[in-house]
């Protein structure tokens, strides 16, 4: 079987448009400004067409890929695994927290969160985040 090079190299195009759109996103995010240096690793990275793809779309970056890129994941968290410090800090993916009960405001809860506790009337299932997406985490902080 015989396949046209640009009709295979159009196989990979939505995967690297994501990664790209994914990079974008990051980028645009408070944690992302003042990036100057994008650093790709893991077994993909190692694609010439996604280097290609990202060199040209992120002109103004220097992008740095290290040798055995496939294997930079494996060998940080063989790092971390033997210790943990060298995770300065982290970005939270998701928020964290708990339900709780707090004041009812009837403009902005729903009626059927409404209780009455011992004469007073509160909200039921308030979240109230112990940590917010997006925040940076620093290790060794409580």
């Amino acid at each position: 079987m015989q396949i046209d090079g640009g009709i295979l190299r159009g196989f990979f195009d939505d995967s690297c448009d994501r990664t790209i759109g994914h990079i974008r996103d990051v980028l645009r995010q408070p944690a992302g400004k003042g990036v100057d240096t994008i650093l790709l690793v893991g077994g993909f990275s190692e694609s010439p067409l996604l280097q290609e793809k990202i060199k040209s779309f992120f002109k103004d970056k220097r992008i740095i890929i290290p040798p055995d890129a496939g294997l930079a994941v494996l060998k940080g968290a063989v790092m971390f695994g033997h210790d943990p410090l060298i995770i300065k800090s982290r970005v939270a993916k998701c928020s964290y927290g708990i339900s709780i009960y707090g004041d009812f405001d009837p403009t902005i809860h729903p009626p059927s969160k409404k209780v009455i506790h011992k004469g007073v009337t509160k909200c039921k299932d308030i979240f109230a985040p112990h940590v917010k997406k997006g925040e940076e985490l620093l290790v060794g902080v409580a």
